[in-house]
């Protein structure tokens, strides 16, 4: 589940959203499986949360922050080629979008007249469908 869609006030869906999902289904799967069978592992144990403020944390810091090198760690031998082809650049693309929202959460709160409806549906163009598939091709 996208981070947006862990706040108490749930947004409109946003494709973005689902992309996000899906960057979490790859990691979930990269340090849970190899070669199609579950492995015994506590990768991403914090995961495994029903409050919603913890879990929004956690995808923080697998996206931005300090467990983004642990999660290459944790990554199974069979899914590892994943991290250079795909996990690292949707990272990359999840983080500059984060930057652009809070610059734009910055420049809104100067001009509260702006219209936020274009710019939150891809965060200023960071994450969209051509960008994803751009790295989905590598």
């Amino acid at each position: 589940m996208a981070i947006d869609l862990l706040e108490k006030e749930t947004p409109l869906h946003r494709e973005r959203f689902d992309w996000e999902s899906f960057f979490y289904v790859i990691c979930w799967t990269g340090t849970h499986y190899s070669n199609g069978v579950e492995i015994k592992t506590n990768a991403l144990k914090t995961w495994d949360t029903d409050d919603d403020g913890t879990l929004s944390e956690v995808k923080q810091s697998v996206l931005f922050g300090v467990s983004r090198p642990n999660l290459r760690i944790r990554f199974t031998d069979f899914y590892k080629p994943l991290i250079s082809s795909w996990i690292d650049d949707m990272q990359s693309m999840f983080l500059a979008a984060d930057q652009a929202r809070k610059k734009f959460v910055h420049a809104k709160a100067a001009n509260p007249e702006e219209d936020t409806l274009g710019f939150y549906e891809t965060l200023g163009g960071h994450v969209t469908w051509d960008k994803v598939w751009k790295i989905l091709k590598n």
